[in-house]
């Protein structure tokens, strides 16, 4: 009997009882289209036998019921929502595009998105069949963002077309959510292992530019000292070290004339 917890008590919710019976049905369907084209459609439901606690109701309105409508706006004790989405390619942008660390292009990881929500609710009067209903449409736009193959960004706007919103009011809403998968550890070892293979390739490229560094000195002051075939020699090294080293391909051809005269 503790904190209303009896079938009848004056504690518990106006015209709500402690026992109750309801049924939520969902179900998700995704088809692939030409052009890189896809859809998505979502249903939700809910059914109760008597009125239902705030807790216990179906939440209509935000990113993830009706967008363009604030974040629960409505509540109700029978409701279905149905959100279609329409998601295509992002040919806009440059295949080129990266985010440092990222595995793919910014083209791969955009998904830019339409979409429609629909949700109908009913609150159960207490004593009563009827009670009050709500119908919320909603139309807009929006990206889906995967970051690092770990995190999905939503920003989606929204635009009210159905019943006018018990909250602030407004003419459009702007929904943004981030939501993090079970990868982060995984992640931050991937990006390490590609900063630590960078530098040492950047070591890599340090030394060997040393070294040829080096080698084209000796083979200018052989060069000076009219060692020809000498500081072809050295040079000849350079090329098949650095083959794209200039100044290698200017000693090499002027010492090609000394050498033939």
């Amino acid at each position: 009997n503790l904190f209303g917890a009896r079938r009848k008590n004056s504690l518990s919710s106006k015209g709500a009882k402690n026992t109750f019976t309801k049924f939520n049905l969902e179900f998700q369907h995704k088809r692939f289209l030409p052009l890189d084209l896809q859809t998505n459609l979502k249903f939700n439901s809910q059914l109760s036998s008597t009125r239902l606690t705030p807790q216990e109701r179906f939440s209509l309105g935000g990113i993830n019921t009706v967008r363009g409508y604030p974040e629960g706006d409505y509540s109700a004790d029978n409701a279905f929502l149905i959100n279609l989405e329409l998601l295509f390619p992002a040919f806009f942008i440059p295949e080129k595009l990266k985010i440092p660390y990222a595995r793919h292009s910014l083209k791969k990881t955009i998904t830019p998105l339409i979409f429609f929500d629909y949700g109908y609710g009913r609150v159960r009067e207490s004593g009563a069949a009827g009670g009050k209903t709500c119908n919320l449409r909603s139309a807009g736009v929006g990206f889906k963002i995967r970051l690092f193959n770990q995190a999905i960004l939503r920003l989606e706007w929204g635009f009210p077309l159905g019943d006018k919103t018990i909250g602030e009011a407004a003419d459009s809403r702007f929904h943004f959510s981030v939501v993090f998968e079970d990868k982060f550890p995984e992640e931050i070892e991937r990006i390490k292992k590609i900063r630590q293979a960078r530098l040492a390739k950047k070591e890599e490229k340090r030394q060997v530019k040393q070294q040829a560094l080096a080698l084209y000195r000796q083979a200018l002051s052989l060069y000076k000292k009219k060692k020809y075939m000498q500081a072809y020699k050295q040079l000849e090294e350079i090329q098949n070290i650095i083959p794209a080293y200039k100044h290698t391909n200017y000693y090499l051809k002027r010492i090609l004339k000394k050498i033939k005269k």
